[in-house]
């Protein structure tokens, strides 16, 4: 299942968030959005935001609009939305926000509606009027845990990795947890998003994992994978969802294999909260047969047509278009528009 459903100008549509961006289709300004209600974003120095692009700066936005506080501190929890001031939103997080033209009569029904059967196939719309989660999500929390990482990718951002940052404790991540399960989640699931840098080099980070489980909540990881098979073996069923990124600069192809093999392993053998695995497949302009072929490579390693229905369903694989270093929100622009439909494709399989 697709993360989004989305109103179209002809119908009703399951997308991905890498849909969205490959059709140039996250375009929302001027819609309302339910960030800092829904969602809240903590950025790499523990700031607290009400979504990832509020922490942006940019020529014409200042950087202190949506700032809530810092973590340690009783940081202010919204009770109300916003009205969206970006031509295009350009983090994952902040696309799978509530959101909707608020010209439009059917966009607030349809957000609130919790089932929809759909009529359309993305790749036909043109326009849009409402974009939610496929599934109930009333509350979401993206934390980037660190920038430390032992990758440095020619497109991830600079201010983003580093191999110097220090690792946060685990003191003070129950202490945020707490805060915002007790005073924000009005008794709801949060789901926590993490991401970095590279969270699984924080040593307390398995951790508080370990405490979120505890306190009932639901936790999707964004890794690497350059961590070992005897890692992921031991930590793969803490998580709801697991993604891969699959950085071709630096990562090593037959540990990436043999990580995505053990994770399966673990699925195939019955995982207790697992029950997504997603492989997003970093991909420059040029290099798209490339990811194909990785693909290829690691269904091979898990005899994947051999595996069931059910588990099949829950892998996955994304093909990801790279976003330009100057600005976030728009595409690298070496991308052609055949290059951009063949994603497109790839990824509505």
């Amino acid at each position: 299942m697709k993360q989004l459903i989305v109103l179209a100008d002809n119908g009703k549509a399951d997308a991905s968030l890498e849909d969205l961006v490959a059709l140039k289709l996250n375009q929302f300004k001027g819609w309302h959005c339910d960030a800092g209600v829904q969602n809240l974003y903590i950025d790499f120095d523990g700031q607290v935001w009400v979504a990832n692009c509020a922490s942006a700066m940019t020529k014409n936005q200042p950087k202190k609009w949506g700032l809530l506080g810092r973590l340690g501190d009783d940081f202010e929890l919204p009770t109300t939305g916003l009205t969206c001031m970006y031509n295009n939103c350009g983090c994952g997080s902040d696309i799978v926000i509530t959101k909707y033209r608020q010209d439009c009569a059917d966009a607030v029904p349809f957000v609130q509606q919790q089932y929809h059967k759909v009529t359309i196939p993305i790749q036909s719309a043109t326009t849009l009027s409402a974009v939610r989660s496929h599934l109930p999500l009333p509350k979401q929390i993206l934390w980037d845990i660190g920038r430390f990482c032992n990758y440095s990718c020619s497109y991830c951002w600079p201010g983003v990795h580093n191999t110097t940052d220090a690792h946060k404790p685990l003191s003070l991540f129950k202490q945020t947890a707490n805060y915002v399960i007790d005073n924000w989640s009005h008794g709801h699931k949060i789901h926590w998003y993490f991401g970095g840098g590279e969270p699984t080099l924080n040593p307390d980070f398995e951790p508080f994992v370990d405490y979120l489980s505890s306190r009932g909540q639901w936790v999707m990881l964004v890794s690497n994978g350059s961590q070992g098979p005897a890692y992921w073996r031991k930590n793969a069923d803490n998580y709801n969802t697991l993604i891969f990124s699959a950085h071709f600069e630096f990562m090593k192809p037959e540990l990436f294999a043999k990580n995505y093999a053990s994770i399966v392993g673990v699925m195939s053998a019955g995982a207790k909260r697992l029950n997504t695995f997603i492989v997003k497949l970093m991909t420059k302009p040029g290099e798209i047969q490339n990811s194909i072929d990785f693909v290829e490579n690691l269904k091979a390693t898990v005899d994947y047509n051999n595996l069931s229905d059910s588990l099949r369903n829950q892998l996955g694989f994304d093909m990801v278009p790279l976003r330009a270093i100057s600005d976030g929100s728009r595409l690298h622009k070496d991308y052609t528009e055949q290059e951009l439909a063949q994603i497109a494709q790839f990824n509505s399989r």
